[in-house]
């Protein structure tokens, strides 16, 4: 049985996803080209980018208690770095629902892990909470006012191309797949999202998996806040 609050999340995300790539034409060269653009308006007003480190085979570690885990190289202690995509912000945000279960999990997330890991987010982001009801955009923006943003590189474009080219996700999927490059070119450990249809998907998921692996990029684990919690011991 579908989760009405989470398809209603999703149908909302995905309208404003369709409307971005119809305005380009479908055309991901033109569409990765204007998130260029908007990331530079967005430096001219303070907003700082992260680039890709410079090793990006580093290992992908798994979760552990207070979501630290020792480097291969230096054998210094980090925090996970899990990049949060639209429909995670859209959750935390939305007003309050009778099945609750999912803005439970997603605020616990938030409140309690999201201080022990590097939460990260990109202008892509940005820019689909950015539509909709005034005060639900304000909501969805002050959340992740304070994050620091990835860039879109050149590695970006070419990997996100590569994975609608396999159909790791779907033709008409080009921001999912936009999200899923961002996070495996900037080697997040993690992939938080509730995006069922396409990323955190049984039928997706091992295909995107190994088309970032064949690239040569460790993939991040894609989770839902609930399976992160339930990985972490937690109970709702």
């Amino acid at each position: 049985m579908k989760d009405k609050f989470l398809e209603e999340i999703l149908d909302e995300i995905h309208r404003v996803r369709a409307e971005h790539a119809a305005e380009f034409n479908h055309d991901l060269k033109a569409m990765l080209d204007d998130l260029r653009r908007h990331e530079a308006l967005a430096k001219a007003r303070g907003v700082k980018f992260l680039s890709p480190p410079k090793d990006r085979r580093r290992p992908c570690g798994k979760i552990i208690p207070q979501i630290e885990m020792e480097t291969t190289m230096d054998s210094v202690t980090r925090k996970q770095r899990v990049y949060v995509e639209t429909s995670v912000v859209s959750c935390l945000t939305a007003r309050p629902s009778r099945n609750d279960v999912m803005q439970t999990a997603t605020k616990l997330w938030w409140q309690k892990y999201q201080p022990q890991c590097e939460a990260i987010v990109s202008e892509l982001v940005d820019l689909e909470i950015e539509e909709g009801d005034a005060d639900a955009v304000r909501r969805r923006q002050e959340s992740v006012a304070m994050l620091p943003r990835v860039r879109i590189t050149d590695e970006t474009s070419v990997l996100a191309k590569r994975l609608l080219q396999v159909h790791a996700l779907p033709a008409v999927a080009q921001d999912d797949a936009m999200h899923v490059a961002l996070a495996a070119v900037h080697t997040m450990d993690i992939l938080l999202t509730w995006n069922c249809r396409h990323i955190a998907n049984g039928r997706t998921m091992s295909k995107i998996l190994d088309t970032i692996t064949e690239a040569k990029y460790k993939p991040p684990m894609i989770m839902t806040p609930t399976f992160f919690l339930e990985t972490m011991g937690e109970s709702l």
